[in-house]
């Protein structure tokens, strides 16, 4: 936002940005709580029999955000319409480009924290000054093209990288699979449901 000010972006599209940034703030509410919880379990001194129950709750609140995403999507027009009138409807369309950068976001705010409590902070300082240049640089460059369109398509791209790399040191650190992260099986669910194994790794 403070990029769109600079460029002397239209105010009313400022607004309607401005709008969006604020639901995907309340989104990311989700994937931050988890990252805290993540981040005091990864302190614990037997943090590595924590690696399975944080695995499945990455897992089974990854599903909730595609269910709001998807809830998101076919309702968000018409919740616009009705409350905020035609004016915002254009923040259907930055929602939309906005949904990889969202998908990047869960990872970082869940993945990243569990890494840091261990002490694995080193490896991503240069790959973060990298994309905080990136993210500068793409967003100058889409917007002077693409006004606020090209403002949310640089933070997905930007976001989405970010959280491809911290994705693949996580898989590394823990030596587990992609499909391991990201499949709930039927047997994921049977623990979820067993609140002695839910509550077991806090």
């Amino acid at each position: 936002i403070i990029i769109l000010k600079l460029l002397d972006i239209d105010v009313d599209e400022l607004g309607i940005y401005a709008l969006t940034s604020k639901i995907v703030q309340g989104l990311c509410i989700l994937p931050q709580s988890i990252g805290t919880i993540f981040f005091s379990l990864s302190t614990k001194k037997d943090y590595s029999a924590n690696v399975k129950s944080k695995i499945i709750i990455f897992k089974l609140f990854l599903y909730i955000l595609i269910v709001l995403l998807l809830i998101l999507y076919f309702f968000m027009p018409e919740i616009i319409h009705l409350v905020l009138g035609s004016a915002y409807e254009r923040s259907f369309d930055i929602f939309i480009l906005l949904i990889p950068g969202i998908c990047g976001l869960f990872i970082i705010k869940t993945l990243y924290p569990d890494l840091a409590g261990q002490g694995e902070v080193k490896p991503f300082i240069k790959f973060f000054i990298f994309i905080s240049l990136f993210h500068i640089i793409l967003n100058y460059v889409l917007i002077l093209e693409y006004s606020i369109n090209g403002c949310a398509i640089a933070c997905s791209i930007s976001y989405f990288l970010l959280g491809l790399f911290i994705l693949k040191k996580y898989l590394k650190h823990y030596s587990i699979k992609l499909k391991q992260l990201f499949i709930l099986s039927f047997n994921d669910i049977r623990l979820v449901l067993n609140k002695n194994t839910i509550f077991n790794f806090f």
